[in-house]
């Protein structure tokens, strides 16, 4: 996706895929294309990936600590980066997501004898 908007040229190939487990040192693909490009893409790139993967692991450490209890994740994610976080918490894989706005899901609070959403 932002490889895309700064040159459509670029070509990546992964090594590995959502949901894998990685480690330090690990190939996690290849970009092609123009090196000034490349160049341009690459701090980007890599602060998204830096993002997502802190959000992944830590998401995960919570779960296995929790299970077996079910984490749902909340809305509340930086500003214009929802889906990135979303996204990020699902490649964790233990975690049930909820929603992407207050328009999507209704939770249902047990007060007494009445329901509320």
């Amino acid at each position: 996706m932002i490889l895309n908007e700064v040159d459509s040229s670029l070509k990546v190939e992964w090594s590995q895929r959502d949901k894998d487990q990685i480690h330090k040192g690990l190939q996690l693909g290849k970009i092609s294309g123009s090196a000034h490009s490349i160049v341009v893409a690459e701090r980007v790139v890599l602060n998204f990936m830096q993002r997502m993967s802190g959000i992944a692991t830590l998401t995960k450490v919570m779960a296995d600590v929790a299970y077996p209890a079910i984490i749902l994740e909340t809305r509340k994610t930086a500003p214009g980066l929802r889906l990135v976080d979303k996204w990020a918490v699902w490649i964790s894989s233990l975690i049930e997501s909820t929603s992407l706005g207050t328009c999507d899901l209704c939770i249902f609070f047990i007060d007494g004898l009445s329901l509320r959403c």
